[in-house]
């Protein structure tokens, strides 16, 4: 029963990158942060709907990750913690192999340089000539 939050978050995800996608204009920059806040709703929404003891557990425990040194260590805090720390390093890879692939796409279609340069991060970000 538990993975229907799971099945919502991803239902979320695909419904905003269809929004995103569906036509170009200025939105596309805020629906990563609109779902984000939907998220953010949805994880601390104080009703009691969709699990809400799961949702307060969750929150609880990511309160005593973030205040581990005044709290005892409980399993809990270090499988969190373990998770969070496997995310930073995934995240914090210097160059992300997708851009590399917008960067040949790039060199062979230059006419798309506006629609796929504000893609880049800034350090992957190709040379403009």
């Amino acid at each position: 029963m538990l993975r229907q939050l799971p099945c919502l978050f991803m239902f979320l995800l695909g419904l905003f990158m269809w929004l995103n996608f569906l036509s170009i204009n200025a939105m596309y920059i805020y629906w990563p942060v609109v779902l984000i806040g939907v998220t953010v709703i949805i994880l601390f929404l104080p009703v009691r709907l969709l699990y809400h003891r799961s949702r307060k557990w969750w929150a609880y425990s990511n309160w005593r990750l973030l205040l581990a040194g005044f709290y005892p260590v409980e399993f809990r805090d270090f499988f969190l913690g373990d998770m969070y720390c496997s995310q930073t390093y995934a995240m914090g890879v210097k160059k992300p192999r997708s851009f590399i692939f917008v960067n040949l796409v790039l060199k062979l279609f230059p006419e798309y340089r506006t629609l796929l340069l504000p893609l880049c991060p800034p350090l992957d970000r190709p040379c403009t000539v």
